[in-house]
């Protein structure tokens, strides 16, 4: 099913976007992670598949295109790549293109790990 999900970015906190994704995507195995949703600085969910980022006028609710300034804030939000894995059960991302080598990551044996940092220090920075 299609949702609508208001967000506010978080580069640039005075600018609300809807996004446009099929909720549905969580209970099938094959949608790939696609962008982490944050309020304010805090991680909150992930966008499994493809979404659609609009405007909304905030007076009726309609879906409006983007403005000028909000095409630019959503291509700042979104111009680093995120990368995801599962480590121990527990979803770990990175952004931007700081992993060195993102194969050498993704086919790392968390087994022995105690959290995340361990990975992040050594694949990331």
């Amino acid at each position: 099913m299609i949702d609508f999900v208001s967000y506010r970015l978080r580069t640039n906190s005075e600018i609300v976007v809807d996004l446009v994704i099929n909720d549905e995507n969580k209970l099938r195995n094959d949608f790939l992670m696609n962008r982490v949703l944050y309020f304010e600085e805090t991680p909150y969910d992930v966008v499994l598949g493809n979404m659609v980022v609009v405007g909304c006028d905030e007076s009726n609710g309609e879906t409006i295109g983007l403005t000028e300034e909000q095409a630019a804030a959503v291509m700042e939000e979104f111009r680093e790549p995120e990368w995801f894995l599962n480590v121990n059960g527990t979803i770990v991302f990175f952004r931007g293109d700081n992993c060195k080598d993102y194969e050498k990551v993704a086919d790392y044996d968390c087994s022995e790990m105690h959290d995340e940092n361990d990975l992040f220090e050594q694949y990331c920075l």
